[in-house]
């Protein structure tokens, strides 16, 4: 295995654990936020304490949240860009390098 290859396995497998932790994030916390938002909303709970739960949660965790997720998603596209590039250099380079070693096989 060449050493392109490693780094780019290497690379996926960060994707995939980034990714995993943006989904942990959706499933296990901004979900049942939500869930306890409609629960309070539905009339669980009222009054002050549950207009500045319901407040508090829509205007500032649930944002911070998906501004955790949108900055990780966007993380995630910047690598993905740039392990493209990354490949296609280096498929160039080992075209132009066959290239070569045909030039000089033809010659000797």
């Amino acid at each position: 295995m060449n050493i392109f290859k490693w780094v780019q396995e290497l690379v996926d497998q960060i994707i995939k654990q980034v990714m995993s932790q943006i989904n942990i994030i959706n499933d296990r916390v901004t979900q049942p936020i939500r869930g306890m938002i409609t629960e309070v909303t539905g009339g669980i709970w009222k009054g002050d304490g549950a207009t500045k739960f319901v407040n508090e949660m829509t205007s500032k965790v649930i944002p911070m949240l998906a501004n955790i997720t949108g900055f990780s998603n966007n993380w995630v596209n910047a690598i993905k860009k740039a392990q493209d590039t990354m490949t296609q250099a280096v498929q160039q380079a080992t075209s132009l390098a066959q290239g070569l070693t045909d030039v000089f096989n033809g010659i000797f």
